[in-house]
């Protein structure tokens, strides 16, 4: 097994990944998912290739993601922290810290390169700048309880963590220091990394297509690769008077409809159709960030949705829409008689991001599909 590839060039590193995916990968089959694929073109250090396969045997000993979208058990390089059946079973809460996170001392020393890229990076590109996102400071399970507590972190701290754990920095890679004999992720909330936390949402339209983004060339990460509907993060105003008796999944909601109307310009959810949970998930390629992932069936079209988006606030993190066939309604309402179209559409998707989607848009898809498999099954 090759350990260290390096590749100058994206079309070569692509042309060679794809010869060394047919020989290698032994992991998920939804197609070749590479860290040079998923971070941003900011830095100029070289990258250690890591393939599914090395994902598995670093994190062994989490509890992988099952997906059966291929006809068969398949696996997916993340695992869940909160699961559906918990957020069902235990109340979730959310709790707020006033103290900055900041990155442990020598996860910060070994990474100061990068931030420095940052910094210079953002004095060119008016669109690159060191936000405040929220971020998981500490989270605990109890009998009937899950209790989130968040803070704010540094963006470029996560851009220089989460989203470039493969660059190669004093000969090794933020990924390997930080591996240790237990085989699993780093803990959630732990003083090493920043926990920047996300939320991807999965909406399908009133005319039952499933809604996807071509992300553009010009955002920080995934560029020019297929993503989920919709993607971001908590902000303030998302958790304004944050109490903690208040349900912390809707306050989440709260800040999923508010990027869905700064990316596509329309409610993510109506009050006919509330959205799902569909798990909160660390992903392996980005060293166990965490997102909450949702899905909403919302009552606009995807030829309304398209015109809406002309005018939205952040209609530049996307270079178009794509809109997949999913019917999902009429699959739950009738799962005998449309069971072999809505596998055969949803196997469309999964095709189409075998080739150009990122690992988000896969996630996302995957969940949904047993979520509603789930149902049918009800």
């Amino acid at each position: 097994m090759l350990d260290w590839i390096f590749f100058a060039e994206t079309s070569v590193r692509w042309a060679i990944l794809k010869t060394l995916d047919g020989l290698f990968s032994k992991g998920i089959r939804l197609g070749p998912l590479r860290s040079f694929r998923d971070r941003n073109e900011i830095f100029k250090n070289k990258s250690e290739i890591i393939s599914e396969t090395d994902l598995f045997k670093f994190y062994g000993k989490e509890n992988h993601i099952k997906t059966f979208i291929s006809g068969k058990v398949d696996y997916l390089p993340a695992c869940h922290f909160i699961s559906p059946a918990e957020s069902k079973s235990k109340r979730i809460t959310l709790r707020w810290n006033d103290e900055k996170r900041i990155l442990s001392r020598k996860v910060s020393s070994f990474t100061e390169p990068l931030l420095d890229d940052l910094r210079k990076s953002g004095k060119k590109r008016n669109h690159l700048f060191d936000g405040e996102p929220f971020c998981i400071n500490k989270i605990e399970f109890h009998d009937n309880e899950i209790s989130i507590t968040f803070s704010r972190c540094s963006y470029f701290d996560s851009l220089r963590t989460h989203f470039s754990p493969d660059i190669i920095l004093e000969g090794t890679t933020l990924r390997r220091k930080l591996l240790n004999d237990s085989h699993q992720l780093p803990q959630l909330g732990s003083e090493d990394l920043t926990w920047h936390m996300g939320v991807v949402g999965m909406t399908e339209t009133s005319d039952n297509k499933l809604i996807f983004q071509l992300r553009s060339r010009f955002v920080a990460n995934r560029p020019n690769s297929i993503s989920a509907s919709f993607s971001g993060t908590i902000e303030g105003n998302d958790l304004l008077e944050l109490e903690s008796d208040q349900d912390g999944l809707n306050r989440i909601i709260q800040s999923l409809n508010r990027e869905c109307l700064k990316e596509l310009g329309v409610h993510f959810y109506d009050k006919k159709s509330p959205p799902i949970f569909l798990g909160g998930i660390r992903e392996y390629y980005r060293l166990g960030f965490p997102d909450f992932y949702f899905y909403s069936h919302i009552e606009k079209s995807s030829t309304s949705i398209t015109k809406e988006a002309l005018m939205a606030e952040e209609r530049s993190e996307f270079h178009k829409l794509i809109f997949f066939d999913f019917n999902s309604r009429a699959f739950l309402e009738n799962p005998r008689t449309y069971r072999s179209a809505f596998d055969s559409s949803v196997k469309k998707i999964a095709d189409e991001l075998r080739r150009r989607g990122n690992i988000t848009a896969i996630i996302g898809i995957s969940l949904l599909y047993e979520e509603l498999i789930r149902q049918s099954d009800n």
